[in-house]
């Protein structure tokens, strides 16, 4: 953790996730943004299928039953991180209203300097946000 939020750093990248809270009809849901770039002198992959390069499990609580989503990956692109660094983005658009729970746990479908030594990373940061009355706030942290 750093005071500007998490920083996760794995095989020579550098990857800064953030999180907000979205309007979903009445509820709300999450937009994530993560910052990568290569913190060394090569060139990753990340395995980009088509909702992007992360892997998500949402988790939702709600009138005391956990309701689990899983990511299904479709596709094989790969995206290239150098020191440039780029970012991507993902909305989560399944509604919480007040007194429900949205836990995700974020990892990563696949990074490596190639298709021989791409791994996936299932355990990268968790998002948790309770909604209530106001807009909720999420929070960005290491895996437990």
């Amino acid at each position: 953790m750093t005071p500007g939020g998490l920083v996760a750093e794995l095989d020579g990248v550098m990857l800064e996730p953030k999180a907000q809270a979205i309007r979903v009809g009445n509820g709300w849901g999450i937009k994530l943004v993560v910052k990568a770039k290569a913190t060394d002198e090569r060139e990753h992959e990340l395995l980009n299928p088509q909702g992007g390069p992360l892997m998500i499990a949402e988790q939702i609580a709600r009138g005391g039953k956990r309701e689990v989503v899983s990511d299904e990956r479709k596709g094989d692109e790969v995206l290239t991180l150098d020191k440039t660094g780029t970012h991507f983005e993902r909305e989560l658009r399944k509604a919480i209203a007040a007194g429900e729970t949205l836990t995700l746990e974020i990892g990563l479908w696949g990074l490596g300097t190639g298709a021989d030594d791409r791994k996936p990373i299932k355990k990268l940061f968790l998002v948790k946000m309770v909604a209530g009355g106001h807009k909720p706030e999420p929070v960005v942290s290491a895996p437990e």
